[in-house]
């Protein structure tokens, strides 16, 4: 939609759904309106964080791309320590404006950014130049000179080039493959549910149909050939893999942490902001490092080497050895590597590509990148819900009923008091390293893969494949 309107038309239209899904979130009064809201924001919030990206792209030049990306997270990292504080003060009675505020204060900081976009937009078609309005403008002139027919072919035309039927095929098929992993433990006769196999039936046919239309029925697939050199596919396959990875072991690791170690609130939360405050932080120091050494692909591969460390010290730390020295830096090793590599493949992603593609780059980077960690997720839940039962009944079986069993698998604050507690605690550690071994052998294929992308040099060029700089 970028493409096909203007950038700053694209983020009016994101911070409005935006707004409009926490409006409908704070007014709620059922569950499904609660979530209604959220898919409605969750919407809006990809469009920004979308839109973020492809204009700090748009700006800057390679040498200091990977920086000014990592300048948008770091408003993150005071929240990290002050959002409890917020929570707090607004309390339960008041959880709407939780929601509520939002809606008053994105579009009030957002409206000057909008505005001035859409000035500098109009700015570069009085002077000629190029911007980012010349697809909308095109359809625009055509409309003009032409008749109401003409429009409605335009818009016809526009929506082609977006495969909007494959856009389709692939949420209902990935959704209808990866649910399952997390039903399977609450349906009736799990895996064999017939409920289940459908789901895994119509999601498997509807990814050959998937694959057959991008393949040979379309005009315009998701990933058009002309964008598929080595080093964007490459950057694809790391964060693809770096996504599944990481989702194998961080949807329980909360859950883990909480069970296993008697920690103040205080202490769980800081815990917790591990993953926040170092990919931050470290991925300025990544964008640091790029401006001043102009490369990007030594960097990367140091950053999957510590990956790789930091997921060995997580599998150690399953093993029982789980002091907080061993989880912290098992959790900062991890970060610290895939917050460094995802700078890395996000410039050499963009810089990989013409200017004229970078918004489809940007799109599909961070598509492939969600459907890895969606199927992280998933793979994670369904081994979990599966394990978690099992290792209790090994190691407590004796101790604990069938119905004791249940109830500590369906609440955490149950685990947290059931006894003997040393065996929950070595119920938990053995179910988790069943998630950490996966996560083991994976992190060693987006390090070998590194090695084979283009080390271009990032300097004052807009991307690698056309000399203009800025």
């Amino acid at each position: 939609m970028a493409n096909f309107t203007t950038r700053p038309t694209t983020l009016l239209l994101s911070t409005c759904i935006y707004t409009l899904g926490y409006l409908v979130t704070a007014v709620s009064s059922t569950v499904s309106a609660v979530c209604a809201g959220q898919i409605v924001y969750t919407l809006g919030n990809s469009g920004l964080e979308y839109l973020e990206t492809l204009l700090v792209a748009d700006l800057t030049t390679l040498q200091w791309r990977g920086f000014m990306i990592s300048v948008l997270d770091l408003s993150y990292i005071p929240f990290a320590f002050v959002a409890g504080n917020i929570t707090d003060g607004l309390g339960l009675q008041n959880w709407r404006w939780g929601f509520g505020m939002f809606c008053i204060i994105m579009p009030v900081c957002l409206a000057p950014i909008i505005i001035a976009l859409y000035w500098a937009d109009r700015r570069a078609i009085k002077l000629g130049l190029n911007s980012s309005t010349a697809p909308s403008r095109e359809m625009h002139a055509q409309s003009a000179h032409g008749t109401k027919s003409s429009t409605v072919s335009a818009i016809w035309s526009r929506l082609k080039t977006a495969d909007l039927f494959g856009f389709v095929l692939l949420g209902f098929s990935f959704a209808l493959l990866l649910a399952p992993s997390s039903l399977s433990y609450t349906a009736s006769h799990g895996w064999k549910n017939p409920s289940l196999i459908a789901m895994q039936t119509v999601g498997g046919i509807l990814f050959i149909a998937l694959i057959l239309w991008e393949g040979w029925g379309t005009r315009y697939p998701l990933m058009p050939k002309r964008i598929l050199n080595r080093t964007f596919v490459l950057c694809v396959g790391i964060e693809f893999l770096y996504e599944l990875g990481s989702n194998l072991t961080d949807t329980f690791w909360s859950t883990r942490l909480y069970v296993i170690q008697d920690y103040s609130t205080r202490d769980y939360t800081y815990m917790n902001q591990i993953e926040t405050v170092t990919v931050c932080f470290f991925g300025l120091i990544a964008g640091i490092i790029q401006r001043y050494t102009h490369r990007y692909k030594t960097l990367q591969i140091v950053s999957l080497a510590i990956r790789i460390v930091g997921a060995g010290i997580n599998y150690y730390s399953s093993g029982g050895h789980y002091n907080t020295a061993t989880l912290f830096w098992a959790q900062f090793l991890l970060n610290l590597g895939g917050c460094m590599s995802v700078t890395c493949s996000t410039v050499a992603s963009q810089g990989s590509v013409h200017h004229t593609d970078l918004s489809i780059a940007v799109a599909l980077l961070g598509l492939w990148s969600s459907l890895g960690g969606s199927i992280g997720s998933a793979i994670s839940t369904g081994i979990w819900t599966h394990q978690l039962p099992r290792q209790l009944r090994r190691y407590a079986g004796d101790f604990l009923s069938a119905d004791d069993i249940a109830a500590i698998v369906g609440d955490v604050n149950t685990a947290k008091s059931a006894n003997p507690h040393d065996m929950v605690i070595r119920s938990f550690n053995a179910a988790y390293r069943q998630l950490c071994i996966p996560q083991l052998v994976i992190v060693f294929i987006p390090f070998a893969l590194a090695f084979f992308t283009e080390d271009f040099r990032l300097d004052s060029r807009q991307n690698a494949r056309e000399e203009t700089s800025y």
